[in-house]
């Protein structure tokens, strides 16, 4: 019984054997030969294998025919090694089975993307108010350039979405584009309260964000909307405002500074003075270091005199900075000459011996 499709080679059920020989080509069955002459089969088996020679039908001698055949069946019998290794000897390993599992949250996070992380946290800390103290202390705190960069990114979100075919100031322009400016001047409100004293204590560090800011206000469209003018004119004023609160957060000079700078009395400068006075100083070195006259001259051209109360601010400290330095070594001058300079009139010789 063979299967259906495949070959196995064999054919069950026929008993014949196709014998070919070397050079005749003849078919013959060695049991069911005719029997002509009307002997018996098995004599006639012997008959034929007289001498060694078997005698076909014919009476032909079929001696080379055979030796050739039998050489061919040697040749076919000689055993082959193969290896052939014993069932019972091979050794099963049982396969373990694997279970589908939801991926790490290490490799979950790892393959969101910036926006879907943050929609992510945003959202868990909108279900779960109770972890945002910890996220405040457990995130790292950006540096200035990576305020700047978001600054940046919502400037030309603005600058992407502006209309090819139509006035860029037009109405049509501005209406295209405010949801964007909202966003941008939201972005700038939040950024400006982090960067004020006394969350950020680094002057220097405030100062150079809020020039980076304003240089970037600079560079909005000028739309011709009166809406976005009104907007534009008080984003100026408030940012000026913002100037203002940094450099006199930190020289702001306590109320005893003149009683200490007019006191002639005084030997040295008091605690307070001298605190007041290194707090000019480095103001002062800022301002210098900065070039914060020049740049704030800059922006009050562009701004149409919004920062003129900046300026004042900044030559103001100027000159107390001078008035300051001046009393201080002029006291510490009238020290040193009461010092040198003693009236002894009323220590004479006379007056003590009169007695």
């Amino acid at each position: 019984m063979s299967s259906a499709g495949f070959t196995w080679g064999l054919k069950t059920g026929d008993s014949s054997v196709d014998t070919t020989g070397g050079t005749g080509g003849v078919h013959h069955n060695p049991i069911n030969i005719h029997n002509s002459s009307g002997l018996n089969p098995s004599t006639m088996d012997i008959n034929r294998h007289i001498n060694g020679y078997k005698i076909g039908v014919g009476g032909k001698k079929r001696r080379f025919e055979e030796d050739a055949e039998g050489k061919v069946h040697k040749q076919n019998n000689v055993p082959r090694k193969m290896n052939v290794v014993p069932v019972s000897k091979i050794k099963k390993t049982k396969t373990e089975k694997i279970y589908a599992q939801k991926l790490p949250l290490k490799r979950l996070i790892e393959v969101l993307d910036h926006k879907s992380l943050q929609g992510l946290l945003v959202q868990l800390v909108a279900e779960h108010p109770e972890i945002t103290k910890t996220v405040y202390q457990a995130s790292p705190r950006p540096s200035l350039p990576d305020y700047v960069k978001i600054v940046e990114q919502k400037y030309s979100d603005i600058i992407n979405h502006l209309p090819y075919k139509c006035d860029i100031e037009s109405d049509y322009s501005y209406l295209r584009i405010k949801p964007y400016l909202n966003e941008f001047l939201d972005c700038l409100s939040d950024f400006i309260l982090n960067f004020l004293p006394p969350v950020e204590r680094n002057l220097n560090t405030t100062i150079r964000f809020l020039d980076e800011i304003t240089n970037i206000l600079h560079k909005l469209p000028n739309f011709t909307n009166r809406e976005f003018q009104y907007t534009k004119s008080i984003a100026y004023e408030q940012v000026a405002n913002t100037w203002l609160i940094a450099l006199s957060h930190n020289s702001q000079i306590d109320d005893s500074v003149s009683a200490s700078i007019t006191d002639a009395s005084s030997s040295s400068p008091s605690p307070v003075s001298q605190h007041n006075l290194e707090k000019s100083m480095a103001l002062i070195k800022l301002i210098e270091e900065l070039g914060l006259k020049e740049k704030l001259l800059k922006h009050n051209e562009i701004t149409l005199g919004k920062f003129s109360t900046v300026i004042d601010f900044v030559d103001s400290e100027m000159e107390n900075y001078d008035n300051i330095n001046y009393s201080l070594n002029n006291n510490y001058s009238n020290t040193i000459n009461d010092l040198i300079t003693v009236d002894y009139s009323n220590f004479s010789i006379i007056a003590k011996t009169s007695h």
